[in-house]
């Protein structure tokens, strides 16, 4: 009952040798390891190297100096293991453990400290001790063969925690975190794990302004997951697949439109801004995003009037403002004349924008949290933003561009 050769394999020695020189020569690995206790080192070279039909290329062992003590199996086990794959050069999914040999308590520190290296187990068992697995004979005898993937039961746990991440705004955390199960599990289940894991990354792209490679991969992954809803996928799949529809439609606005200043851009500067301040806490990289949304509104209205955002002409100005715009917001790099978001804002004023008007009556409510932002670490002073502030300066926000939270961009919640 031979199959094709494993890449690499773990085997606990001790006790039933035989089980554990058939499982040897079933798998027929490339590289093999042996756990074995101090007192039993012997029956290695003495009992099972003779007994190998197709020697392995590479060779190993870890020793635990108690084969019943658990901690002590467990220590040697994570000492061990990493710099032993890293040396073979094997991925996860190429490592399989036997423990038809050794002591349960080898076996159970196998179980607990090889779970992450390893995405295949096998056993070689007395047809007494068994209720299941498929029949076979070692040396005459019957015996019992279990083998299989607990990866692809300890999946669902693992996609539950990357999803907690996801929503925590971690993508790229995420996304490693589903890249480790798709490493793990079975063929069948991979399309569905590397998709979520691209989701994830496009996420993380879209988070971090790269608008282009977030679209690339969220399209990418798109497909993968609408693959996986149709055949079930994990509870809660369809409507993540839906959401993600659904920001694609608002993302494409701003990965394929023709004009400079999008005006999406100014909602998606409010909804990461949001997930700076409320999943994340982080009260003063909130405030840059959302002084930058209301900077990029008023950037877009003055485009609409025919003033370009970074070299505004003169000539047009109002006379209340040229003066002033020439001294205060002329360029010394370039010579232009670049305003900040209040001289954008006073300027929609003074042509009787309507934006402008309302940012004006807002003044001196405005000046509040702007203030704030001003004593801020990352304003010009020594003192974090306080959340309250924020708070004030994102209603403001709101009633200044008019925009109702109902209509708010949000990205998925993974509920499975």
């Amino acid at each position: 009952m031979s199959q094709s050769s494993v890449k690499a394999l773990l085997v606990s020695v001790g006790g039933d040798l035989a089980s554990t020189i058939f499982a040897i020569n079933r798998l027929r690995p490339e590289a093999l390891c042996f756990f074995v206790a101090e007192a039993e080192q012997g029956e290695i070279d003495r009992e099972i190297i003779p007994q190998i039909e197709q020697p392995p290329r590479q060779w190993d062992q870890i020793v635990t100096p108690d084969s019943e003590d658990l901690l002590q199996c467990c220590r040697v086990l994570l000492r061990e293991i990493p710099g032993l794959l890293s040396r073979w050069g094997v991925e996860p999914s190429q490592l399989t453990i036997d423990t038809s040999g050794g002591t349960k308590t080898m076996a159970a520190a196998l179980a607990l400290c090889a779970v992450d290296a390893a995405s295949s187990f096998h056993a070689v068992v007395s047809k007494a001790q068994a209720k299941g697995g498929t029949e076979t004979a070692v040396r005459g005898e019957a015996r019992v063969l279990y083998q299989g993937n607990p990866w692809d039961e300890l999946a669902a746990n693992g996609r539950r925690d990357a999803a907690a991440v996801f929503n925590q705004a971690r993508y790229r955390e995420a996304a490693d975190l589903f890249r480790k199960i798709e490493k793990r599990v079975s063929g069948g289940s991979k399309p569905l794990y590397k998709s979520l894991a691209d989701f994830s990354e496009g996420y993380a792209f879209w988070d971090a302004f790269d608008y282009r490679e977030g679209w690339n991969r969220l399209q990418s992954a798109k497909k993968g997951l609408e693959m996986s809803a149709l055949f079930g996928g994990p509870p809660g799949l369809k409507d993540v697949v839906a959401k993600l529809k659904e920001n694609l439609s608002f993302l494409e606005k701003l990965v394929m439109g023709t004009k400079e200043i999008k005006p999406e851009l100014f909602l998606d500067l409010l909804a990461n801004a949001q997930r700076r301040a409320h999943t994340e806490k982080k009260y003063e990289e909130a405030t840059v995003r959302l002084l930058r949304a209301l900077e990029v509104l008023a950037q877009a209205r003055l485009a609409e009037r025919g003033f370009q955002f970074d070299r505004i002409d003169p000539d047009p100005l109002p006379a209340s403002l040229k003066t002033d715009f020439i001294q205060k917001y002329t360029s010394p790099l370039d010579g232009r004349i670049k305003p900040d978001l209040l001289g954008d804002y006073r300027l929609l004023k003074e042509i009787g924008d309507p934006l402008g008007i309302a940012f004006d009556q807002q003044w001196s409510t405005f000046k509040i949290p702007l203030e704030a932002r001003e004593r801020s670490i990352l304003g010009h002073g020594f003192t974090p933003m306080p959340p309250d502030r924020y708070q004030h300066l994102w209603e403001l926000a709101l009633k200044i561009s008019g925009t109702l939270p109902e209509k708010m961009l949000h990205f998925p919640k993974m509920e499975f």
